[in-house]
């Protein structure tokens, strides 16, 4: 699997995210799935490097 197609099924995610008539955005589950959407969004964004600190970042604060 190439880059390229990483990319396309993450943004086909964040748009079944997004579009998702089971999640209305005002409540705690919606602002999470927002939340998700917008991380995976900058990771598709994201340099080799921010990735690797993303995970870094994120398993610190699990680990809280």
């Amino acid at each position: 699997m190439t880059q390229g197609t990483d990319d396309l099924t993450l943004r086909t995610l964040v748009k079944k995210l997004r579009s998702s008539k089971f999640v209305v955005p005002e409540t705690l589950v919606g602002k999470g799935v927002e939340m998700a959407a917008v991380e995976i969004e900058k990771l598709i964004n994201a340099r080799e490097e921010d990735v690797a600190n993303f995970i870094r970042n994120t398993e610190r604060m699990l680990k809280e």
